[in-house]
């Protein structure tokens, strides 16, 4: 018989018999009893369409940014995705306000 094949393991070639049979039982009890009801389904709710805007609503979202909203407010106004109304904004060529400060912003803040 050889032990030096590639299953060997020099780790356990050594114990006995009577450990690595405690081993195995010591593994046997950490699996699930079979005998045990099987655990109800988790329960996830049903994915739902994205809620649709109307003309009216488009019109309305359009003049909220263009009033000064953010994107994030508008969003939850409306019960959509902030990327939604990116998205809107965008198909409707609406301007997009530039993020972070103006060359004149920076420069008073600098001055402050």
């Amino acid at each position: 018989m050889d032990f030096g094949g590639s299953y060997y393991n020099p780790e356990t070639a050594g114990r006995s018999n009577e450990t690595q049979a405690e081993t195995l039982e010591n593994l046997i009890q950490k699996l699930p009893d079979t005998t045990a009801p099987a655990p109800p389904p988790v329960e996830r709710p049903e994915p739902q369409r994205a809620r649709q805007l109307d003309a009216e609503e488009v019109a309305e979202l359009i003049t909220g940014y263009q009033a000064g909203a953010t994107v994030y407010e508008l969003a939850d106004r409306f019960g959509i995705e902030r990327r939604t109304v990116s998205n809107i904004l965008h198909r409707h060529q609406v301007p997009m306000r530039a993020r972070g400060l103006s060359p004149n912003q920076i420069d008073t803040a600098i001055h402050l």
